[in-house]
């Protein structure tokens, strides 16, 4: 993990952490750089699975190893269609559900009075 992410995912845990005990409204820098490290823990998560399918992809020998790559490449990103079917991945993760709190609570923010 390089340095700058080691930094905004150390501030991102902390904002976690303070914000709720302190009562404060997170403001939209703050919001940003959750979903910022959101997106990073994701990509960390999902990059293995990604890996998998396009190697199964690959070794099924029905498409060519650049469409497996580009098909699989966002795999866990698309929300499904019908309400009975799973969410995008990885939105289940501790900084991704930090974010979203953080995001709502700035939201209700500006519909208050």
């Amino acid at each position: 993990m390089s340095y700058v992410k080691a930094g905004s995912l150390a501030l991102t845990t902390g904002l976690m952490v303070c914000l709720p005990a302190l009562g404060a409204v997170p403001t939209q820098e703050q919001v940003d750089a959750m979903e910022a490290t959101c997106e990073a823990k994701r990509t960390e998560v999902l990059a293995p699975l990604r890996e998998e399918k396009t190697q199964q992809c690959i070794e099924a020998g029905e498409f060519s190893a650049e469409h497996c790559q580009n098909y699989y490449s966002t795999y866990g990103n698309v929300g499904a269609i019908a309400a009975a079917s799973p969410p995008p991945m990885g939105f289940d993760l501790p900084e991704c559900q930090a974010w979203l709190q953080a995001r709502e609570e700035l939201q209700q923010s500006h519909s208050q009075p």
